[in-house]
């Protein structure tokens, strides 16, 4: 009788624990007079037998949400470019699409970030002008940022430029982050 009570003893602690799982328990047993009777640490006694809790592979029980692929061709490029000049060759300013932060500019550096199709806002540190771009894909958009040089103080200035003015500027500058994000 007490291993009867003892076996449905650990049948309901192995519900109760596969129950918070959501999956139902699995026990193991081995009969004790062909195994040598002896119990290990992890196992207990049920009718002459020794068992234990089968490990079981976790389950996946959370469902990824599925995100559109937008390939290059789809997307529109933003082509950020800083001239390399003496003046404000000290500040690295930061470059921000939709308000969020594309890279930093080094004096005769550029960098490239894609966005999706439609209104974008650009801007960047320094600068209190915003340039608002419509994206359209497969399409490029030249973005330089210069400094002049003021009495005290230098002065940030993003402008939008026009292909041919800004393949012309950009043939000595270094490229970093090609067509990333």
């Amino acid at each position: 009788m007490r291993n009867l009570a003892l076996g449905f003893a650990v049948l309901l602690t192995a519900s109760a624990a596969g129950a918070q799982q959501g999956q139902p328990p699995r026990l193991e047993c081995r009969d004790l007079a062909k195994t040598g009777n002896f119990i290990n640490s992890n196992e207990t006694y049920v009718n002459g037998m020794a068992c234990k809790y089968a490990e079981q592979a976790p389950t996946v029980q959370t469902v990824a949400e599925v995100q559109p692929v937008h390939t290059a061709q789809q997307k529109a490029l933003v082509y950020f470019y800083r001239p390399n000049r003496f003046e404000g060759s000290a500040t690295n300013p930061e470059v921000y699409v939709d308000g969020q932060k594309a890279g930093r500019l080094h004096n005769g550096e550029s960098l490239s970030v894609y966005v999706t199709p439609g209104q974008h806002v650009i801007h960047s540190q320094g600068n209190p002008v915003n340039i608002f771009v419509d994206a359209k894909a497969g399409e490029t958009y030249d973005v330089k940022w210069d400094v002049a040089v003021g009495f005290l103080k230098e002065k940030a200035n993003l402008s939008l430029v026009n292909p041919q003015d800004a393949a012309a500027e950009t043939a000595l500058i270094t490229h970093q982050n090609q067509g990333g994000n």
